[in-house]
């Protein structure tokens, strides 16, 4: 992906979203679904369901590290 310019920045787009999730706690479910969402219809991946949980599971644990 960094060949492809349009792209590098890309993810930069999709962390406001995230971000206000995971301020706001939003249930897992609504947090894997969005990522999951991004992953396969958004960018068109194939997608891992189970990686997608793992890390929808670590992004959900900043907030109480920031603390």
């Amino acid at each position: 992906m960094s060949e492809i310019t349009e792209a590098q920045d890309e993810y930069d787009s999709y962390v406001p979203t995230i971000y206000k999730m995971l301020i706001l706690r939003k249930p897992r479910h609504e947090v894997v679904d969005y990522l999951w969402w991004l992953e396969t219809e958004h960018m068109g991946l194939t997608g891992d369901r189970q990686a997608t949980e793992k890390f929808a599971d670590r992004l959900m644990k900043i907030p109480d590290e920031v603390e």
